[in-house]
């Protein structure tokens, strides 16, 4: 993908508030399709200006991947700072199931390790009063 046409999409995803680690990962993928297309249209016979042609098309321009991300916000969301990341267990299965079962298996594993932990502390403590 030339680098140019790399610059200002990358430059039009943070512009849209997108963090900057997600923009990194998605130029890097979109770098790879460009190269696997463009491997395609050479192996089909084209010359490597019509096959970096033919893959930059394929991909689309700027405004028509700009338009894919922005219209897939659950592909970039953010947690942000130090306060997200804590609260990442208890909303990611809330926001990404939408099936009631999912949330309740999540619930029921969840109350099923706090009451394993529990119990190896109250054993743990007790081992100690007595000494042992």
């Amino acid at each position: 993908m030339p680098e140019p046409a790399l610059e200002r999409l990358a430059a039009g995803l943070l512009a849209r508030g997108l963090p900057q680690d997600y923009a990194q990962r998605l130029l890097a993928e979109l770098e790879d399709h460009f190269i696997d297309l463009e491997q395609e249209h050479r192996l089909a016979g084209c010359s490597p200006q019509a096959a970096a042609t033919g893959a930059w098309r394929t991909l689309g321009t700027d405004d028509v991947i700009l338009a894919q991300v922005l219209a897939r916000p659950e592909l970039s969301r953010h947690h942000g700072g130090w306060l997200g990341e804590p609260s990442r267990p208890i909303a990611l299965p809330t926001a990404a199931y939408a099936d009631g079962h999912a949330i309740a298996r999540w619930g029921a594993s969840i109350s099923l390790g706090g009451v394993l932990t529990a119990s190896m502390l109250l054993l743990l403590a007790s081992m100690i009063a007595s000494g042992v």
